[in-house]
């Protein structure tokens, strides 16, 4: 659970654009302190170069099951493989003696509809074969994966029974009996536009049916998240003990025709939901609302503005920044100049907003999503290094120019990503397995190409073994 006190940019440690300097002494590359910290005790001791020194000649291979004596903590360098460069860099680190810093906490949507009609088994077959949500088996593998690569908050893609009355039912027989899954922590991406929407491109919530609908919804949310929370080993993720619900696509909520008159039915819808939701599972939900400028032809609108009050914090599904339409854009350093544009003025935009109900600054949450192949769309071309660049280059700017205190010493961004999906191919931001991602070009690392990329930035997840407190 986060708490409530404010964390400054030094507390989280090194910012990994510095990763691939070398000191001058070995010459050994020097990563950021938290993916050599095997042990989790906050600094580099002599037990995680013990770890390290088991590891050293092991490969992991392309199997879902890493050769034996494979240890994913020791190969912080995702090279598939551990070797002296490692040890190396590992006695560099323990030599500097600096503040080992803190892993960001990383959240990937996951999905509950394969094996449906929407997402037939046979048309996602992953390295183990036909992926069912409702496979716990399966569910268990991507568990154990997850944890080796880095992903450390599960976003459960949530769709009421009304409209699909298998999703619910995959994650109940799926992901809550999955093994492991008490290394993992969980919460909710509410599906706006399947729950509410009518296929106009738009929510309105003039009708009595789509207020009932959001209210209902979110009753179902908390008594699912109280089953996950008290029946299961889950643990749920919070942010100053409440659960966090991603609301996606809220952006769309509210008739052009008719917004100001829908705005305030907006108001009135939330706060009823919110209070239900607390009667429930015994707290409000930290309700993130898909808000964030889109595009570089998007802009921060009064109806943007609205609707944010609602929410404790801003998100977007995925960026588009101005892609070449002809020939689409390849992801990487440059272009997360166009991504940290977009987050620079976001944060303008809410700069004199707070939250309607707390009272408390509006937070963001970057997207470091992996591509984007979205039929009718320019294409974001992605490769293992591509990604890597990227998300070093947005996890640098968000370091050392989010990550710290606003004009009123409140912190404007919190050091939480969302990283696009785990294990939904659609959109073409998938990292597992990368068969799934369309924008990819080629596979070269046997389905881990976008995984890998992903653990050369923030390694495995530490918050396996441990609680996320970021000392909020």
């Amino acid at each position: 659970m986060l708490g409530a006190t404010a964390l400054g940019a030094a507390t989280l440690g090194r910012s990994t654009g510095a990763w691939g300097l070398a000191t001058q002494a070995s010459g050994a590359k020097i990563p950021p302190g938290y993916l050599a910290d095997f042990d989790n005790d906050g600094r580099i001791g002599r037990k995680d170069e013990r770890t390290l020194s088991a590891a050293i000649g092991s490969r992991r291979g392309f199997d879902l099951e890493p050769a034996e004596g494979y240890d994913p903590r020791a190969d912080f360098f995702a090279r598939m493989r551990v070797g002296e460069a490692e040890l190396d860099s590992i006695r560099a680190l323990r030599q500097l003696g600096e503040p080992i810093g803190q892993q960001p906490v990383t959240v990937a949507w996951h999905y509950g509809w394969y094996g449906s009609r929407h997402r037939p088994a046979t048309t996602s077959g992953y390295l183990g074969g036909p992926y069912r949500s409702s496979d716990p088996e399966v569910e268990g593998e991507f568990n154990r994966l997850k944890n080796e690569f880095g992903i450390n908050v599960d976003a459960l893609s949530w769709i009421n029974r009304r409209v699909n009355p298998r999703n619910v039912r995959a994650y109940k027989k799926g992901y809550l009996r999955a093994p492991s899954l008490g290394t993992r922590h969980t919460c909710l991406l509410y599906e706006s536009s399947i729950n509410l929407g009518d296929g106009s491109g738009r929510v309105s919530f003039a009708p009595e049916s789509t207020r009932n609908g959001l209210i209902v919804d979110f009753d179902e949310m908390a008594n699912f998240l109280i089953r996950a929370r008290d029946r299961s080993p889950a643990r749920i993720f919070e942010i100053g003990g409440r659960p966090v619900i991603f609301l996606y696509a809220s952006h769309i909520w509210g008739h052009p025709d008719r917004m100001p008159e829908e705005l305030r039915i907006i108001d009135d819808v939330i706060a009823v939901a919110r209070e239900r939701f607390a009667n429930i599972y015994g707290a409000p939900p930290y309700l993130v609302g898909e808000e964030m400028i889109l595009s570089s032809e998007d802009e921060f609108g009064v109806d943007r503005a609205s609707r944010s009050r609602n929410f404790d914090g801003l998100f977007v599904y995925h960026h588009v920044t101005t892609p070449d339409r002809k020939h689409g854009t390849v992801l990487g350093a440059d272009y997360a100049h166009g991504t940290q544009g977009l987050l620079r003025d976001t944060l303008a935009a809410i700069t004199p907003l707070t939250n309607r109900f707390t009272g408390a600054p509006l937070r963001v949450f970057p997207s470091l999503a992996a591509g984007f192949a979205k039929k009718g769309s320019p294409r974001l071309w992605v490769t293992r290094k591509g990604y890597r660049d990227f998300l070093r280059a947005m996890d640098q700017y968000c370091r050392e120019t989010g990550f710290g205190s606003s004009t009123n010493g409140d912190l404007e961004l919190f050091p939480i990503y969302t990283v696009g999906s785990w294990n939904e191919e659609s959109e073409g931001h998938a990292l597992f397995p990368a068969s799934f991602n369309r924008s990819l070009r080629e596979l070269r690392y046997g389905g881990f190409d976008l995984a890998l990329g992903h653990k050369e930035v923030f390694g495995w997840n530490t918050y396996a073994n441990k609680e996320i407190d970021l000392g909020f």
